[in-house]
């Protein structure tokens, strides 16, 4: 009898204590549970780092589309970089290249001239802006891009985009620019002061590209660039102080590689297509589609 009590109390203990386990891991598993749960809605409902940019704009009274949304989170600062890491695809597909084929240019794709803009000139979005710039591939562009007396602090990139008007550039600092592949109105950029190179490789002007008086401080390339202002002075740098190696074909007329006493020219290929126009001017650049 007395052993028969004594194991029934020490089944009693051993049948509480794997109770009080059965309860203790329990309530260890629905705190985890309840955990995981607050971190996924936290994340799901607070901004990320890349997304300040983005939000700001909202507050500026944007209502950012696609494209838009990835421009600004590519422009994002970071602590860290990777060659792509900050520059806007906005093709539905990644070799599409063509920035003259009006199929491929849904809404979508486009790109406010006046976010750009803000960019540039608002001073919390300037803090925000990643050193690498505001970088786009595959974008379109319907207003004119005023930059006009702007000084923008970081470079500007568009590439493979497709801008429907002129870019007004007279008088500003610009960092960088870079219209490489790109298809634009005229563009007038009187004065303009680029601080690194200029880049126009593979572009498409429909109208003057005009940079007379601009100075660059590094270099200008213009390889295969087709400028097309029928009857007028295609691309004018008309007493441009480049300093650093520019390259714009080698099958240019003898009048139209004068630019300035600063210039150097070197060989390239493919060339930019040159020919004589009507223009008077000494030093003309003069490209026909």
């Amino acid at each position: 009898m007395h052993q028969t009590d004594h194991r029934q109390r020490l089944d009693q203990v051993v049948s509480r204590r794997m109770r009080w386990r059965a309860r203790f891991l329990c309530t260890m598993l629905i705190a985890a549970a309840l955990a995981v749960t607050s971190a996924a809605t936290s994340a799901a409902t607070s901004p990320t780092h890349s997304d300040e940019l983005l939000n700001l704009a909202r507050k500026a009274g944007f209502h950012p589309n696609d494209c838009e949304t990835k421009l600004l989170r590519a422009a994002m600062r970071t602590p860290t970089s990777t060659p792509d890491g900050h520059i806007a695809d906005c093709r539905p597909i990644p070799d599409d290249s063509d920035s003259r084929n009006e199929t491929w240019w849904p809404a979508s794709r486009q790109v406010s001239v006046f976010l750009i803009r803000w960019l540039c000139l608002n001073l919390e979005a300037i803090k925000l802006v990643d050193p690498n710039g505001i970088l786009m591939t595959g974008a379109k562009l319907v207003e004119p891009l005023d930059l006009r007396f702007v000084t923008v602090p970081f470079p500007l990139g568009f590439s493979k985009s497709k801008i429907d008007k002129e870019m007004l550039l007279n008088d500003a600092d610009l960092r960088a620019l870079s219209l490489s592949g790109s298809s634009t109105g005229s563009i007038t950029a009187e004065r303009l002061h680029v601080r690194s190179g200029l880049f126009l490789s593979d572009v498409f002007v429909n109208g003057e590209a005009r940079f007379v008086g601009a100075a660059i401080d590094g270099q200008l390339r213009a390889e295969g660039g087709k400028f097309k202002d029928p009857g007028k002075v295609a691309l004018n740098a008309n007493g441009a102080n480049i300093k650093g190696v520019s390259s714009c074909g080698t099958n240019s007329p003898p009048r139209a590689r004068s630019i300035s006493s600063a210039q150097r020219w070197a060989a390239s290929t493919p060339p930019v297509e040159y020919s004589r126009t009507r223009g008077n001017g000494p030093s003309v650049l003069a490209v026909p589609r």
